[in-house]
């Protein structure tokens, strides 16, 4: 009855761990084994046969068996009122194990299985459940025996036999794992060699393109350096031998108008000295010619007088004084009009020199403020230079700049390829074929901008930006170089 090696009309229809409620002392729940097989009788009328095994793969003792043929199933049908023939009773009961199975991992499943055990009949009653919302009904209970001494040795035995295959296909399976493994570390090897191999080969070739672009930077670098100097100096020359020409050109012109000014001003100090004599003469001819007026009329009275007593001879002689008097002052006033013209045309004479002087003042003031704009062109020139100068340096400091980061990046090859070289271990593989994509991907990128600063020209403002392996991010080190002006 407990014979767990399957004879050759046998059949498994079930074979799974459920989780049993054991309704002892404890009333705990353990993972037990139920077998189900379906077995042929030998006897002349072959009858089946269902057997059932239910044991604890941890405890060889608990072992419990029980076999249902057409006339058991006949007196449970009877007893627990089944409505099922003993044709579909198998089926059915593999159907009730798997909900059984199906539902152990809900908080309050509805079916399952429960053992009641009996100390004093060696047995046990194993009852199939079903809890709905008003009671807890049992759908089939089947009384199991437990196994003897007998039985319980081919219970081990079947079980080390068990025990033994699975550590047979574990070590089996550990063997092709290990010569899996063997196979993956000599294919990682056989990559570490050519990726080391590779970034010897880039290395090489880094160096080579490093030592042509700095012979080429260098080359640029005096080149603009001696083209710069050349301009610089040429427009030195050029801006001293204007200011130069400027200076004297300016200084002659100054000369000039300071000689037209200083003759301006000594024949403003004679026509101002002409006028105040004539002012004078003509002071003195308006007196005579008042003088003449008076002894006119002194003279007029006089004939007057001389004509009421006595017109003789003093009349007449009265006459040609009268006569002569009124030439002198006929000359007189042809004297003091030809004086007053005089002083008008002195007069308009003073103004025109005046407009003249003034209009020297103007031109004295623009040559001026040329002046102040040629200082002011002249300081911008300087300014200029300064800015050449500090863009010719500061070209220079990312260049210095930039062969330190290149030296780092050496170094850091270096130290990779000595990673490389001492690392076996599986997870330090992965980890360091993803340095080796990074640095790859590092290098091509520096490769790519090397080749863009050949493009650069000399008076491009240069930004410096920090090294990418500071923050070991190769997206922030293409994001501040790219900000480079181009």
């Amino acid at each position: 009855m407990f014979n767990f090696l399957s004879p050759k009309d046998d059949r498994f229809l079930f074979d799974a761990c459920l989780q049993v409620r054991v309704q002892d002392d404890t009333h705990r729940s353990s993972r037990l084994r139920l077998q189900i097989q379906l077995s042929t009788d030998v006897s002349p009328f072959s009858a089946e046969i269902v057997q059932l095994h239910l044991f604890d793969e941890n405890d060889p003792y608990a072992c419990y068996s029980a076999q249902i043929n057409d006339e058991v199933f006949q007196r449970l049908k009877i007893q627990q009122h089944l409505i099922i023939e003993f044709a579909a009773f198998p089926q059915t009961l593999v159907e009730l194990l798997r909900m059984c199975s199906s539902e152990e991992s809900l908080a309050s499943p509805r079916y399952q299985c429960e053992l009641r055990p009996e100390r004093i009949s060696n047995s046990a009653v194993l009852d199939i459940t079903e809890v709905n919302g008003f009671k807890k009904l049992v759908h089939l209970s089947i009384r199991l025996n437990q196994a003897d001494e007998g039985n319980v040795r081919k219970n081990m035995i079947t079980t080390l036999t068990r025990l033994k295959l699975d550590k047979d296909r574990a070590e089996e399976c550990l063997r092709a794992a290990e010569a899996k493994l063997h196979e993956q570390q000599n294919k990682y090897e056989r990559q570490m060699e050519s990726q080391r191999l590779q970034i010897e080969k880039m290395k090489s070739d880094f160096e080579h393109d490093m030592n042509q672009l700095r012979s080429r930077v260098n080359l640029e670098v005096r080149r603009d350096t001696d083209g710069l100097n050349r301009e610089i100096q040429d427009r030195m020359d050029r801006l001293c031998f204007e200011k130069t020409d400027i200076e004297t050109s300016l200084r002659s012109r100054l000369n000039s108008l300071e000689e037209q000014i200083k003759s301006f001003d000594n024949q403003k100090a004679s026509l101002e000295n002409r006028i105040r004599e004539s002012q004078s003469e003509i002071q003195q001819v308006e007196l005579r010619l008042s003088q003449e007026k008076e002894t006119n009329r002194m003279l007029q009275d006089r004939l007057d007088i001389l004509n009421r007593t006595d017109p003789g001879k003093e009349n007449a002689e009265l006459r040609l004084k009268l006569a002569q008097v009124k030439v002198d002052l006929e000359t007189a006033r042809s004297t003091v009009c030809k004086l007053n013209s005089e002083k008008r045309h002195l007069e308009e004479s003073l103004e025109h020199k005046q407009g003249q002087v003034e209009r020297r003042d103007a031109g004295i003031k623009t040559m001026s403020e040329d002046i102040l704009r040629a200082n002011d062109i002249i300081q911008k020139l300087q300014a200029e230079i300064k800015t050449y100068h500090s863009k010719l340096k500061v070209r220079s400091d990312v260049i210095m700049k930039q062969e330190e980061l290149l030296e780092t990046k050496d170094k850091e090859l270096r130290t990779l390829r000595k990673n490389l070289e001492g690392q076996s271990d599986d997870p330090r593989l992965l980890q360091l074929e993803k340095q080796i994509a990074h640095k790859d991907s590092v290098i091509q990128w520096l490769n790519k901008k090397l080749n863009e600063l050949q493009g650069h020209k000399v008076d491009t403002p240069l930004m410096t930006a920090p090294s990418p392996l500071q923050e070991n991010n190769p997206a922030t080190f293409g994001r501040h170089l790219s900000n480079r002006p181009r």
